[in-house]
């Protein structure tokens, strides 16, 4: 089986540099190969550098794509892939040395898996735990739609069939790092569009990266805090006319409202969840602003 990784990357060629290292070390099972896509989305550092550095040990294919957003340097990435699966992970994630392994492996033996993901656990305990899947147990994507908006699935750690990819089409370029609102969510709504079509997909705890997000402080987790919220926004308002998400968006936004009504009947603080609406309707501003 020919894997194709990519790895989306801008201005972090250190945190690149781990990565690739830790792909220079994978398990590659006998019958299989490997390349890494790393597509460089504008980087004025020595991301091409780094990627040089690894060329006896690795196939790497460095792409730019000079355009800014996550979403148009995954579709570059997807487009310079030559593998019949394309996994994704990022530029500050380490991955297992079974990782590729076992997404072969679970390709290889079910022959209707269109897309898997994994566990992504902290690298460093001096980071806060953040943006980390730890869930233990296998998860059947399509028979649990609740795991779609938990996520199980994300960027830094899945993997897709190329047949899946062509029929689901390409990130949208209004949602990831970089676009215009800053909505994070270009995954979750990549995974819901695989499940829309009803392509199989399931989590195993088994397939794991490590992720060395060097974030420590409150105002770094506020941040992206966010952007996912702005993100999530964003997601559910793009998608609000199917029935799942409609259910969603309700039972997200009722418990805030039903709050910041209480508390100002109480006249308690509801800045929290003020907060967190006001996040969600730019998201969602920012789909109806340009529609």
């Amino acid at each position: 089986m020919f894997i194709s990784v990519v790895i989306c990357t801008r201005n972090r060629c250190e945190k690149l540099r781990g990565a690739l290292r830790s792909l220079a070390h994978v398990e590659i099972p006998t019958g299989s190969s490997l390349e890494v896509v790393v597509v460089d989305n504008g980087s004025t550092d020595a991301t091409g550098a780094v990627c040089a550095e690894f060329s006896s040990l690795l196939s790497v294919q460095y792409v730019r794509e000079n355009r800014r957003g996550k979403s148009r340097a995954l579709d570059c990435g997807i487009a310079a892939a030559r593998g019949e699966v394309v996994a994704f992970t990022d530029d500050d994630c380490l991955v297992d040395v079974s990782w590729l392994k076992m997404i072969v492996d679970k390709f290889a033996e079910d022959p209707e898996l269109s897309g898997l993901g994994g566990r992504v656990l902290l690298y460093n305990t001096d980071h806060r735990n953040f943006t980390t899947i730890t869930h233990p147990n296998v998860v059947d994507i399509n028979a649990t739609p609740v795991s779609l908006f938990v996520p199980l699935i994300i960027g830094a750690n899945m993997a897709f069939r190329t047949n899946v990819l062509k029929a689901v089409g390409g990130f949208d370029v209004r949602l990831g790092p970089g676009s215009r609102f800053g909505a994070v969510s270009e995954d979750m709504d990549y995974v819901y569009r695989v499940y829309r079509k009803k392509f199989k997909m399931v989590y195993f705890p088994g397939i794991v990266v490590f992720h060395d997000h060097g974030r420590q402080s409150d105002a770094e987790i506020e941040e992206l805090t966010h952007r996912y919220r702005v993100g999530r926004g964003a997601f559910l308002t793009k998608h609000l006319r199917d029935e799942v998400i409609l259910k969603r968006f309700y039972w997200d936004v009722l418990p805030l409202v039903k709050a910041i009504a209480r508390r100002l009947f109480t006249r308690e603080s509801s800045r929290s969840e003020r907060r967190v609406l006001r996040a969600m309707f730019i998201g969602a501003w920012s789909r109806v602003a340009r529609a």
